[in-house]
């Protein structure tokens, strides 16, 4: 889930217990999507991440030109996302 602080974390959703956290450079009001091994969301630091779901590292970072708040969708290894650039970036 994502945070004001900045973090997106992992909880086990049986006990509550915090598996990691992955620090950005802003709020994190999106909601993160899953597809496959991989957890993607935005960040108001303006980074579209994806990360390993079960480590929490980072394995790519895109760029967007502005605030990324909104939930990304994942389509045949595709992930759609839209910032407040304006602009839906559709990344591989």
């Amino acid at each position: 889930m994502g945070s004001h602080d900045g973090n997106l974390y992992a909880v086990d959703s049986r006990s509550g217990r915090e598996l990691w956290r992955f620090a950005t450079g802003d709020e994190v009001k999106s909601s993160p999507s899953i597809a496959g091994d991989t957890v993607v969301f935005g960040s108001f630091d303006g980074n579209v991440y994806g990360l390993d779901a079960k480590t929490g590292s980072e394995q790519w970072r895109f760029r967007a030109r502005n605030d990324v708040f909104s939930s990304p969708v994942i389509g045949d290894g595709v992930v759609y996302i839209g910032s407040d650039d304006g602009h839906v970036y559709a990344l591989e």
